[in-house]
């Protein structure tokens, strides 16, 4: 029989002929990644998500009207598969009547709407364009695709890629499950819609009056390059007078029965241990606290809402973003 392994190695094109691999030229060549916002990067996709009602339009239409005011040649196209509008008709006004030449609100009711719109992006020069998916359930909704099915969450995110491969900034607005008892939720649909954002975090009410909402961010690890610095931040959004600063500190009340000096202790218990997370922060207070488990519990809540923990002792990337005005 005659043997199958006759090719001689020197036969064998050499595998560095094959293709043009990236030059160290091309690499030096890349600059750092260009923010929109402080958490928000260009020419990316961006997934915000919580559960309904948590404030995650009225932050990104600050960001969207901070964005445009910095930026003459940004326009953005908000684009509607919810019905958000009567949810939304302040944000909706107030965008308008501040960018009327570079902001659209679209509502989007069926595939068709959807699919002509897409042809219209893709035809479109994207690079000075943010586009908000307002909300993600909705596109798959319009489009009569599951938002669970990892084929159809592809075509989605497929779609959305290449709207941000032309230059757009992507920003999708997410609901997803129930709030657990501290607020934050778990996401919702299938593990390729987060696999394919650039940037995700969820969002959490922490107050809300008639003039003020008051927001906590987690932003995911897997992201974290995004955000230079780890530590906790503080952001005043004024909508009236639109800029961003630092603001004080906001400072949640003392849980009942428990006093300044079990914080201070908490806080030495935490710090000795060398925590590196707030879960490892939760776990000693739990098992090394003299007070007890209920008012250890307490106090690590109280640390996290005041952002304590991540302030002196944690490098936890969340930011919390504190939204003055009327939207």
């Amino acid at each position: 029989m005659e043997n199958c392994l006759t090719t001689k190695v020197e036969d064998f094109t050499n595998t560095n002929d094959l293709f043009s691999g990236v030059t160290l030229e091309q690499i030096e060549a890349i600059g750092e990644i260009e923010m929109l916002t402080e958490i928000i990067p260009k020419n990316m996709i961006t997934c915000i998500h919580s559960v309904g009602g948590q404030g995650k339009s009225t932050l990104i239409g600050a960001m969207v009207n901070k964005a445009l005011n910095n930026d003459k040649t940004l326009n953005t196209l908000w684009f509607d598969y919810d019905n958000a509008l009567y949810r939304n008709k302040n944000l909706a006004e107030t965008l308008l009547t501040n960018h009327s030449n570079r902001f659209q609100w679209i509502q989007v009711s069926d595939k068709n709407v959807v699919n002509d719109t897409n042809t219209k992006l893709m035809s479109a020069d994207l690079s000075n364009t943010i586009i908000v998916v307002d909300a993600l359930q909705g596109l798959f909704n319009r489009t009569g695709m599951n938002i669970n099915d990892a084929t159809d969450a592809g075509r989605i995110t497929d779609m959305l890629r290449n709207y941000a491969d032309k230059g757009a900034t992507v920003i999708m607005i997410h609901h997803s499950n129930k709030q657990d008892k501290d607020g934050w939720s778990t996401f919702r649909g299938s593990a390729v819609i987060q696999d394919s954002v650039d940037n995700l975090f969820q969002l959490a009410q922490q107050s809300r009056t008639e003039d003020e909402l008051t927001v906590a961010i987690d932003i995911s690890a897997k992201f974290s390059f995004l955000v230079k610095d780890a530590s906790v931040k503080n952001y005043t959004i004024d909508l009236n007078l639109d800029y961003i600063t630092d603001s004080i500190d906001i400072k949640p009340e003392l849980p009942k029965g428990i006093s300044e000096e079990m914080i201070s202790n908490a806080i030495e218990i935490v710090e000795e241990n060398t925590c590196n997370s707030l879960a490892e922060a939760e776990t000693r207070l739990m098992t090394e606290s003299t007070v007890g488990k209920n008012k250890a519990k307490k106090i690590y809540q109280y640390l996290v809402s005041d952002n304590r923990l991540a302030k002196e002792v944690v490098a936890e990337r969340r930011a919390i973003y504190k939204i003055k005005g009327t939207i």
